[in-house]
């Protein structure tokens, strides 16, 4: 189904209560998860729907549509009717995935997967914010090698999810791990382990 913004297909057990919207770039081949309806969503401007505030870089083209996206999710794509809902992402998904637990009281779990956490003014934006109350678990993974980069701003990764991980453990539950690899090594397998941890 292709709406204004994104495109996204459902994945699993139409008739499960438990729910999983997850942010990602572009499509990806991902087994049903038991028990979960998984929503992939795919937005058509990753860089502008998934930053919550503008960054200036040349590379990057538009940003900080996050809020706008947000809004433009609940309305379009959020179903009350699940009794458990999850919300995730990876990369800038991952990223925006925590700005909406912090922003809306709508969620049980999140996961940031291989989280963009680099991003300028992620770490006091999320010192500064309350995660959801509603949300029990928090999910974070990194890749082993992704901060092993010469770029100036994504070489902070590391530091910065480790520290985002201690921040949000002094209220929350967090489950944190290094996976093997770099930013795009066995995606896949990372969503589905991340849903799995989040959810048991």
């Amino acid at each position: 189904m292709y709406l204004k913004n994104c495109s996204y297909e459902t994945i699993g057990d139409k008739d499960s209560q438990t729910v999983c919207y997850f942010f990602m770039a572009e499509r990806i081949n991902i087994e049903p998860v038991e028990g979960v309806r998984l929503v992939m969503i795919y937005p058509y401007d990753w860089n502008y729907c998934m930053t919550p505030w503008k960054y200036h870089d040349k590379n990057m083209g538009k940003t900080g549509g996050g809020e706008e996206f947000l809004s433009w999710f609940i309305s379009e794509i959020y179903d009350e009717k699940y009794q458990r809902q999850y919300i995730g992402g990876y990369s800038l998904g991952g990223l925006f995935a925590l700005f909406a637990a912090c922003e809306k009281e709508l969620f049980d779990g999140v996961m940031s997967v291989s989280g963009s956490l680099w991003y300028p003014g992620a770490l006091e934006y999320f010192n500064e914010k309350s995660i959801g109350k509603r949300i029990g678990k928090i999910y974070m993974s990194l890749g082993d090698k992704e901060s092993l980069t010469k770029n100036a701003e994504r070489e902070k990764v590391g530091f910065n999810t480790e520290k985002l991980a201690e921040v949000f453990g002094r209220t929350k539950e967090v489950f944190f791990e290094y996976n093997r690899g770099g930013h795009f090594t066995a995606i896949s397998e990372r969503i589905a382990k991340s849903i799995l941890t989040e959810i048991n």
